[in-house]
């Protein structure tokens, strides 16, 4: 119980918990726990979904498909990430997208009735669960704002702009890798490397690896008019 309580608590759903709390709410409720391999279906798009999913270890691929058989990758969850929190309470109760294994997964699943009994008596509980689903929302407003630019030097540049009112800095610091950075604007890795290479080549960026200065923020902004 402590090993799972441990890993609980890398969920923002109960960062506000302490061992104790936790570990008396965990034998109050009912919830299932699977591993899975690598490569191996968590949930097949247009599944049904009756409960959300916590990554306790490892880290899930969530994947779209389309009618010619191509799989591309959305996004990637990690530990303490939470799947199926939106949905769930949506009319249509079934996933969106394929969830893959990327090594050995571990999942704690948790029904629907479970989280509205956790959400109606305990208050943490509840401004947890509803800022996750905010972040959600933000995060799928973000995807459509770079689906909507139509160009990969607009994706680029919308990126950096929102990036520099974050940092507060010309030289920002990037978390993400070239290829989460390619996920997350919809193109292929190549297609983002020639980019970035371009707009470098033309003095309005620098960059390494973990890093992208801008050298000139009026043409930056120029790009998403």
């Amino acid at each position: 119980m402590n090993s799972l309580v441990q890993k609980l608590k890398k969920s923002k759903l109960f960062t506000s918990f302490n061992d104790e709390k936790l570990s008396i709410l965990l034998d109050s409720i009912s919830y299932e726990i699977k591993i899975y391999n690598k490569n191996q279906i968590i949930a097949f798009e247009g599944e049904p979904i009756s409960k959300i999913g916590i990554i306790l270890k490892g880290c899930v691929d969530v994947q779209k498909s389309y009618p010619s058989g191509k799989l591309v990758s959305v996004k990637r969850l990690y530990e303490g990430d939470t799947f199926g929190d939106v949905i769930v309470f949506s009319k249509k109760e079934e996933y969106p997208s394929t969830l893959l294994s990327m090594d050995g997964t571990e999942i704690i699943f948790i029904s629907k009735e479970v989280i509205i009994e956790l959400c109606y008596e305990n208050k943490e509980f509840l401004i947890k669960f509803i800022e996750e689903i905010s972040n959600q929302v933000v995060y799928l407003s973000d995807k459509l704002k770079n689906i909507s630019y139509y160009t990969i030097r607009r994706k680029i540049a919308n990126y950096l702009i929102e990036e520099y009112k974050k940092q507060g800095t010309l030289k920002l610091q990037i978390d993400i890798s070239r290829k989460e950075m390619a996920e997350k604007f919809c193109v292929t890795r190549p297609a983002l490397s020639n980019e970035l290479m371009q707009m470098r080549k033309n003095g309005w960026i620098s960059y390494d690896r973990k890093s992208i200065t801008i050298k000139d923020i009026f043409i930056i902004e120029s790009l998403l008019t």
